[in-house]
């Protein structure tokens, strides 16, 4: 069977989305798409099949313009959900995703060629294939990564894991095949990263001999965030009954969706204009950490991340006590940089060091939701808290030694020569170190009664950051402040 459907999307008064059905009427074992669209717009659909259950995803950025659905996992595209084909009727939405574009835009011209069949496929040399690493299993809901190993450990040190929280591939917007990325991620020493594309989740990878976390990034024109290591689908379409992820009551549902699959949400570049975000009503208690770091090879990104630097001290004097984590953005090849001869944007610039019980999904999402976690463009560190002979990891709650002085220790090596270490109490700079290219910091403070916290940065003589690492803390702190607006006000950034 060979089905050509013509659309248009896009009017001043709709919104932009086309359903079209086709119906399967006989035994066929995979179902190929190829898609044109003549104008430079993230276009994309959802295929949902006669049992409505979701099947594949695609956006039309960078991706292949064929798909491939098939009922073998090593013959179906990557952002599908293979298994049966059933016979009925299955439906295609389609829509325009683009971040930079409002709900309603102008006229989208494409064409979508739908076609079916038993044995070869006319696709199989032009897709990316989910081959032996199919994370999805076929089930009553959504979508479902069933196959996918959480537990499995790639190694079982206790020790600090190079990573990188967002990343992007050719199925959004990003330049890097899947499998180039884990290249990449090699080279430049990382142990893992989150695979977290625009729009689309991720199905499967191109390899297991690498540690790739499944993620979204949920990118809506009003500020974007990551879903890093969900179970299953997360519905983000802005043509649900409450506006999805282009409204305030939409995005606080899917915040709350994206809780209930078991995946950290990690609020992104939040300062970054025009990807800065802009919701007002957003619940403080909605992230479970936040992206102070964001690709610094992007101009805008420097002042971005100092913003954001300042609102994480007011958020934790404040009594959230949300991690800090950094991501690279990638979207380049690593020969490419985002100004002429500047320095190339690669995946593991910034890298977040995870200190975790073994390099597992489960292990560093955990050790990420305690906090235990740095940031870095360059230095290498170990850091930890000293009480007495005992050793406690950052991220650590003290309460429980009211009373003593304990040690922040720091460890370092890979620093630039008279680059400076600040400690930094509730905001405050508290005292500055200069640094040799290797040596060890110890900064002692006394554990109170009144809810304290302590952290580092590390910058360079012109004052660039390089490094910054997440707190410890202790005693308790009644919350004033509950919306992402009142957080602004109390930063001083609106009033």
């Amino acid at each position: 069977m060979k089905t050509v459907i013509n659309g248009m999307i896009g009017s001043e008064h709709t919104l932009p989305i086309n359903i079209h059905t086709f119906t399967v009427e006989e035994k066929v074992e995979w179902i190929g798409f190829v898609v044109h669209v003549t104008k430079k717009k993230w276009l994309g659909f959802l295929l949902w099949d006669s049992n409505d259950r979701l099947r594949a995803q695609y956006l039309s950025g960078k991706a292949p313009k064929e798909i491939l659905l098939h009922e073998s996992a090593q013959q179906s595209s990557i952002l599908t959900i293979p298994g049966e084909i059933t016979k009925g009727e299955w439906r295609l939405e389609v829509v325009v995703a683009d971040a930079s574009t409002p709900t309603k835009v102008t006229d989208i011209p494409y064409e979508i060629i739908i076609e079916t069949g038993l044995g070869s496929s006319p696709f199989d040399s032009h897709i990316h294939k989910l081959g032996q690493c199919c994370w999805t299993t076929l089930e009553e809901q959504q979508l479902a990564f069933g196959n996918y190993d959480w537990e499995r450990s790639y190694c079982d040190e206790t020790r600090w894991y190079k990573g990188d929280f967002h990343t992007h591939t050719i199925q959004s917007d990003g330049k890097m095949t899947p499998s180039a990325n884990v290249e990449q991620a090699q080279k430049n020493g990382l142990d893992f990263f989150v695979a977290t594309d625009h729009h689309v989740m991720t199905t499967g990878w191109s390899s297991d001999e690498f540690l790739v976390l499944p993620g979204i990034e949920i990118t809506s024109t009003k500020g974007h965030f990551n879903a890093l290591g969900p179970k299953g689908w997360i519905d983000w379409r802005f043509y649900e009954h409450d506006g999805g992820m282009e409204t305030e009551e939409g995005m606080n549902r899917v915040l709350q969706d994206t809780k209930q699959v078991g995946a950290l949400r990690s609020l992104n570049h939040p300062f970054l204009k025009p990807w800065h975000w802009a919701f007002q009503e957003t619940k403080l208690e909605g992230f479970d950490c936040i992206e102070i770091w964001n690709d610094p090879t992007y101009q805008q990104n420097t002042a971005a991340t100092e913003d954001a630097l300042h609102v994480w001290s007011v958020l934790w004097n404040e009594g959230y006590l949300l991690p800090g984590i950094g991501g690279s953005d990638s979207h380049l090849l690593p020969t490419e940089s985002y100004k002429k001869n500047g320095p190339p944007s690669v995946i593991g610039d910034p890298a977040t060091y995870v200190f975790s019980n073994g390099l597992s999904a489960n292990e560093i999402l955990h050790a990420v939701k305690k906090g235990r976690v740095y940031v870095s463009r360059g230095p290498v560190l170990d850091m930890y808290i000293k009480v007495g002979n005992e050793i406690k990891p950052l991220g650590t709650d003290l309460s429980t030694y009211h009373g003593k002085q304990v040690e922040f220790v720091i460890n370092y090596e890979n620093v630039k020569l008279g680059s400076q270490l600040q400690f930094i109490s509730k905001g405050e700079v508290v005292s500055h170190h200069v640094l040799e290219k290797e040596g060890q910091v110890e900064l002692p403070f006394q554990v109170t009664d009144e809810f304290g916290w302590y952290r580092i940065d590390i910058r360079d003589e012109q004052g660039e950051l390089l490094a910054f690492s997440n707190p410890v803390y202790y005693g308790k702190r009644k919350r004033d402040i509950i919306t992402w607006s009142q957080l602004l006000e109390k930063a001083g950034y609106q009033k």
